[in-house]
């Protein structure tokens, strides 16, 4: 993998100080829009990692299961955010407010809000398939992954669907679990269509998750476009102490990153290594604690010694 030209990010730091001044629901507003940020973030680039082409049989079905659990994550995720928001919900009432107070005051951000609203309103099928995903396969282990017309997905014809093993513990990829899972995914992408199901070939199988793949990529780009321009005026409003830039020498594009399951476990040689120094940051942190309470032990004495002493005329 070649590098990339460097990149450069800006670090914006807030003193303890500065944050214990800013009102409550300030603070709310930056940790809890921060936090669905970095959510939809991280997610939104594991599941285009999980896009990559990979031409060995096993690597290519392993990133298969990596983009189905991803895009059910991700799609409880956004309709949980999407709550926050839209919803009427006592617990998040000042962030609802702070969040229509920055629509007003920027009209980017309002235009923002408005085309996610569109995009839920106008489209409630959208909204459907998202809410269906969150219920049923987002957040909790589903009551039963075989359809009743087990398989239209995966024909008579199909030669195989394979489990894989290898010889450490933990790297085993039921694939098979992984194709049952995405055929109850689509079901709902068209009421209609579900008898038709049976008449499918592999190819209209992989069509409709295509599909649902791409629908949830939409959503998640217009969420993320929101909560971006949110997160940027509080940023604007309230900023840091300090701000600098730290350069990112061996960023790849956004192409060229690959998630491998199958791998070789460490050595005994590299485990035992790894002991040691878990073993020496253990033992540093001790002495760190220790030098610490030392100091504090010291400072307190001096206090105690200054109070002691006869006060002068």
């Amino acid at each position: 993998m070649v590098p990339s030209e460097s990149l450069k990010i800006t670090v914006i730091q807030y003193s303890i100080n500065k944050l214990e001044s800013f009102r409550p629901d300030i603070k709310e507003a930056i940790i809890q829009v921060g936090w669905l940020l970095n959510e939809a973030n991280w997610l939104r680039k594991l599941f285009m990692i999980s896009l990559s082409e990979i031409n060995e049989n096993a690597e290519c079905e392993a990133n298969v299961t990596l983009r189905s659990i991803l895009l059910a994550i991700l799609a409880g995720k956004i309709y949980e955010g999407i709550q926050l928001f839209f919803e009427n919900n006592k617990k998040h009432t000042n962030l609802k407010k702070l969040v229509e107070k920055l629509c007003r005051d920027c009209q980017e951000t309002a235009d923002r809000r408005k085309k996610l609203e569109k995009l839920l309103t106008e489209n409630k099928k959208i909204i459907s398939n998202i809410r269906h995903i969150r219920n049923n396969f987002a957040f909790h282990y589903q009551a039963s992954l075989i359809p009743a017309q087990w398989p239209p997905i995966v024909k008579k014809e199909t030669p195989c669907l394979p489990i894989y093993l290898t010889d450490h513990d933990g790297d085993y990829l039921s694939f098979l679990s992984t194709i049952a899972f995405f055929q109850k995914l689509i079901e709902p992408i068209d009421q209609k269509e579900r008898q038709e199901m049976e008449k499918w070939d592999k190819t209209k199988w992989e069509e409709a998750i295509e599909k649902m793949g791409k629908l949830i990529l939409h959503v998640s780009s217009v969420y993320y476009e929101f909560l971006v321009h949110i997160f940027s005026n509080l940023l604007k409003t309230y900023g840091g102490d300090k701000e600098e830039e730290l350069p990112i020498s061996q960023a790849p594009k956004y192409n060229e990153q690959v998630i491998k399951f199958f791998m070789h476990p460490p050595s005994k040689e590299e485990l035992e290594n790894y002991k040691k120094q878990l073993k020496n940051r253990s033992l540093r942190f001790k002495v760190k604690k220790f030098l610490e309470y030392l100091k504090k032990i010291s400072i307190w004495l001096k206090g105690l010694c200054r109070g002691s002493q006869p006060k002068r005329d």
